[in-house]
């Protein structure tokens, strides 16, 4: 996954 904020991956949001 990516480390975006949660715009397209809010998967990952939380470790940006």
């Amino acid at each position: 996954k990516t480390s975006t904020t949660s715009k397209i991956t809010p998967w990952t949001w939380p470790w940006t």
